[in-house]
């Protein structure tokens, strides 16, 4: 019975641990394909990071266009006004200066919008890219100390079965020296019982104490013999 619990209990452990190896394997896996999912963002993000880039700089070229229509319009119409030249060239040349201004206005919005937008995403890339870097390193450790633990918990496990085995052994050979003592104690009983049954154990103890005869011959006794012989 202790053996087969010891068995028994061994391979519930090794079910739990494989249960355990098994769950996480899956939580490894799990990680894995989480950083997969964080790196096709960080790629889609990175695109949309150079489209932006490209939307700034085309603002930029833009309103730098604008403004150096305006600067020319603005010196023309300065000059025009030096030279009087008709009123309404002159309000002409306003009005396309208001629009320039308006035109301006509204791309200087829009550029500020798209360098806010750039410089948001940059910082987002930024700290994914660097969570994501301490990710896979947290992971790599991870996996090392699975291993280490795994190695660890075979050799306990090895240990913990070889102690077991022991112990079962020593009390194995425990209660085979425990029934060879009852049976050796049988044994005596039986033949003390026969001796008894018998009267050898009487003529023993009187043979013991120089009663009687022993049963046995010897030298003395065949000598005293002979000389009784001889004397008739």
């Amino acid at each position: 019975m202790g053996i087969l619990k010891n068995l028994f209990t061994l391979g519930k452990s090794l079910l739990n641990q494989a249960d355990e190896a098994i769950e996480e394997a899956q939580g490894v896996r799990m990680l894995e394909q989480h950083i997969r999912d964080a790196k096709a963002e960080l790629d889609k993000a990175g695109k949309s990071r150079v489209d932006l880039l490209a939307r700034v700089k085309l603002s930029n070229d833009k309103l730098s266009e604008l403004r150096e229509r305006k600067q020319y319009l603005e010196s023309r119409a300065i000059e025009g006004m030096s030279k009087n030249i008709d009123a309404a060239l002159l309000n002409e040349v306003a009005e396309e200066i208001a629009r320039l201004e308006n035109t301006i206005t509204r791309e200087a919005q829009v550029l500020d919008s798209l360098e806010t937008s750039r410089n948001n995403i940059e910082k987002a890339v930024a700290i994914t890219s660097q969570r994501i870097n301490q990710f896979e390193q947290q992971l790599e450790v991870v996996k090392a100390t699975e291993a280490m633990q795994r190695a660890q918990q075979a050799v306990t496990t090895s240990t913990v079965g070889a102690t077991s085995n022991v112990t079962t052994a020593a009390e194995s050979l425990k209660r085979l020296q425990t029934r060879q003592a009852e049976r050796q104690a049988k044994l005596d009983a039986v033949a003390q019982l026969e001796k008894v049954a018998d009267g050898r154990e009487l003529e023993e103890k009187l043979a013991q104490a120089g009663v009687g005869t022993t049963g046995t011959s010897s030298a003395q006794a065949v000598l005293e013999r002979l000389k009784l012989t001889q004397a008739l």
